[in-house]
């Protein structure tokens, strides 16, 4: 109807989320600020548009009508759980519904071992000597 946006595209992720990271996929049918409430997991749906801009971490970009968008949140916990709620502002301040929940998941911190093994080596002329490598004999 006139005087209303919505999404044409619920937002979605797009991809695998990273370690602290993760893109969101969304269109909608008229030009408009998107607007992104990214809430722990378990947390009050916001209901108000005031409710998703006043969370404490929200993502927000312009989104033009007919365009795929493509919303980037970064600085993220790793191996945490959020809850993501969207709403879409016209330039004429028309507001769309709160959109469904999407759950995401950040991945875990990688585990990379770094084995760093100096060898004490005691010589015949009582010196120390800290090799970096063992030998190759």
């Amino acid at each position: 109807p006139a005087g209303s946006v919505s999404f044409t595209i619920p937002p979605t992720i797009y991809g695998d989320p990273g370690m602290a990271s993760f893109v969101l996929l969304l269109a909608v049918d008229f030009s408009a600020l998107v607007s992104c409430a990214i809430l722990a997991t378990g947390a009050t749906a916001p209901t108000l548009y005031a409710q998703v801009v006043g969370a404490d971490t929200v993502l927000s970009d312009y989104c033009a009508v007919g365009d795929q968008c493509f919303l980037i949140q970064k600085n993220l916990l790793p191996n945490t759980a959020y809850d993501i709620y969207c709403m879409a502002k016209t330039l004429r301040g028309v507001l769309s519904p709160v959109s469904l929940k999407v759950a995401v998941q950040t991945k875990p911190v990688a585990t990379v071992n770094f084995v760093v093994e100096p060898r004490l080596v005691l010589a015949t002329t009582t010196a120390l000597v800290v090799e970096a490598q063992p030998d190759s004999d």
